[in-house]
């Protein structure tokens, strides 16, 4: 299900980039009435990854956060909600903000894009809605009972779970999608309401959990001050190494050279002491 309404997502992502020529969504907005093929396809995606009832991201979102409950893995499962939350959140964000009001900027020549585009964000968009229904009483569950047959590792292809956790898994979805509909759709929010209430918390949102300066300060810093001294001991230990045997080598071969002098009585003086020796 995955793969379906992401890879829609994506692809609709290009046709609007396609049709506006920008991918600045703060240029966007009022392309509902213009992209009426995209349009209608964009919102399939979104409403799956939400996982809103009746599209397939709903029930393969269940699946997860009652193999996540049923195994005891109650943070994770509570993980799960609230990116869930978000999920619907931001994803609906981009929509309002691309597709609903009017457009921010002055755009031109704004049109569909072509059927070599539209058709197969059309069959990813049907298979977005109903691949959900693979795996259920509806349908069978053959496939699943496929997957885990002979295999004992990946245990019970079925796991029941209590109709709760479907309850709060919509409800934080539609919780999500709403407050970004007061704030980016009808805006009656303030779009910083909750970032101006907690400023410290944005604060470490905005900036990454500040995961980068702490990359810096404990990996890059330190490695650049050992590069640093390497530098040095390679500048004035190596090269003065590398340089003082040259310089003995050089001196071995001046006085090789001075007996080299081309005389014959010198020739003969080396010759007795060899002899001599």
């Amino acid at each position: 299900t995955h793969s379906f309404f992401k890879a829609l997502l994506f692809l609709a992502a290009g046709s609007v980039i396609h049709a506006v020529h920008t991918q600045n969504i703060d240029e966007m907005g009022g392309l509902w009435k213009k992209l009426r093929i995209t349009g209608p396809l964009f919102l399939i995606g979104t409403l799956a990854i939400s996982g809103v009832p009746l599209f397939s991201g709903f029930f393969s979102k269940d699946e997860i956060l009652i193999a996540a409950w049923a195994h005891g893995n109650t943070v994770l499962f509570w993980l799960a909600v609230i990116a869930a939350f978000f999920t619907a959140f931001y994803m609906f964000r981009l929509f309002f903000m691309v597709f609903s009001g009017n457009a921010r900027t002055e755009m031109k020549n704004v049109h569909e894009s072509p059927a070599v585009m539209t058709f197969p964000m059309i069959v990813l968009g049907i298979l977005a809605v109903v691949a959900g229904y693979v795996n259920t009483p509806w349908f069978g569950t053959f496939l699943g009972d496929w997957l885990v047959d002979g295999n004992e590792a990946l245990g019970h292809g079925h796991i029941e779970g209590p109709a709760w956790i479907m309850i709060v898994a919509t409800l934080v979805s539609l919780f999500g999608i709403y407050l970004a509909y007061l704030m980016y759709s009808k805006q009656s929010l303030a779009r910083d309401w909750f970032t101006s209430r907690a400023p410290t918390i944005y604060s470490i949102v905005v900036n990454k959990y500040f995961i980068d300066e702490l990359y810096v300060k404990v990996f890059v810093r330190p490695l650049k001050g050992l590069g640093s001294l390497l530098g040095l001991w390679d500048k004035y230990v190596i090269q003065s190494l590398v340089a003082f045997s040259g310089w003995i080598f050089t001196g071995i071969g001046r006085v090789g050279s001075k007996l080299q002098n081309g005389q014959v009585q010198a020739y003969a003086l080396i010759s007795v002491f060899g002899f001599v020796i």
